[in-house]
């Protein structure tokens, strides 16, 4: 019971965001709070819920709960609070209300399901079956647009009773401030008392700064206007200097972040320029290459060329006349006589 009590009592809190979202009736209550222990747990019965309210209202006193009309306010001013007319009137509003929200969805589905037969008998050829289902649907159509409208105007009730609440919220913490005010005007006297008061406060300060300045007087020598002028000057001097001083070094760092962005820029010209000579220089070089092999490609192939064969006969030795005289008459000696 404690811990039923104790998850109830969590929901409570968590669910009141308005005046009649407290107020229930045995029927919203235990639509509301049957799972207090988790949807997956089962729900309270009638019996346990009726015993769980007699016990947060008897043992435990925190809600309202009247047995004999079934009205059961969760959040009370007090515990065991008298419930009113009023309490009961909004029960048996919200009880309709979820009778009627609860008539919907049946509504819907019999609207669907007619519809669903009209088609099934105008594919049928069955025109008689879909006029009566149309007719249907047309009567459950009506009887859902009255519902959602009561259910509306219901809702549209209850909201009006929680802007009244507030309203009366409003009006007495409104009655409750002007007492207090009036309580602490007529304290304070009203505005003749407020008029002597600031007018006395304003004769002391008055006199304190009359002290002030007769103190102040005692033993001051008189001000040099030449020496205050002087140091006026000074100053501005001094503020026009810091200010001048200022203004040049502002321009010559001004100069500089020029002076090193130009640096900047033409390192990065003279790059561009290397890069572009480096790739003029590769260009020339592949084209001279790519010449001379399409020049070595187009000459035919070396051929052997024919020489004329030069033959060297050895030289003979010179023969003397005596020498060619005497193989002459050897030659004649050899010849047999015929």
């Amino acid at each position: 019971m404690q811990a039923a009590s104790k998850s109830l009592l969590s929901q409570i809190s968590e669910n009141a965001h308005s005046p009649t979202s407290n107020i229930h009736s045995l029927t919203t209550f235990t639509h509301a709070y049957s799972h207090i222990f988790g949807a997956a747990n089962a729900s309270l019965s009638a019996e346990d819920t009726k015993i769980l309210l007699t016990y947060l209202t008897r043992d435990k006193p925190t809600i309202s709960y009247s047995p004999s009309t079934g009205v059961i306010n969760l959040s009370p001013a007090q515990p065991n609070t008298p419930l009113t007319s009023h309490d009961t009137s909004i029960a048996n509003l919200k009880t309709l209300l979820q009778a009627l929200e609860a008539q919907i969805p049946a509504l819907e589905s019999r609207a669907s399901s007619l519809s669903q037969q009209a088609r099934d008998a105008v594919s049928a050829k069955n025109n008689a079956a879909a006029k009566a289902a149309l007719r249907s649907k047309k009567l459950v159509n009506d009887a859902l647009d009255k519902r959602r409208a009561n259910a509306l105007q219901l809702e549209e009730i209850l909201g009006a009773i929680d802007a009244a609440h507030d309203q009366l919220a409003m009006v007495q913490a409104m009655e409750d401030g002007a007492r207090v005010l009036r309580r602490l005007n007529a304290e304070v006297g009203g505005v003749e008392r407020v008029d002597r008061v600031a007018e006395a406060l304003r004769e002391r300060m008055g006199e304190v700064d009359d002290i002030a300045a007769v103190i102040d007087e005692v033993g001051a020598r008189p001000v040099d206007e030449l020496e205050l002028e002087d140091e006026l000057e000074a100053l501005e001097r001094a503020q026009k200097e810091e200010k001048e001083k200022a203004e040049r070094e502002a321009r010559k760092a001004e100069e500089e972040r020029k002076a090193e962005e130009i640096r900047r820029m033409l390192a990065e010209l003279d790059e561009v320029e290397r890069r572009r000579r480096e790739a003029l220089a590769k260009d020339d070089t592949k084209a001279t290459q790519d010449e001379k092999e399409s020049s070595e490609a187009k000459e035919p192939a070396s051929q052997p060329v024919s020489q004329p064969i030069q033959i060297t006969l050895p030289e003979r030795p010179a023969v003397s006349t005596e020498t060619k005289t005497e193989d002459v008459q050897r030659e004649k000696e050899a010849v047999p006589a015929s």
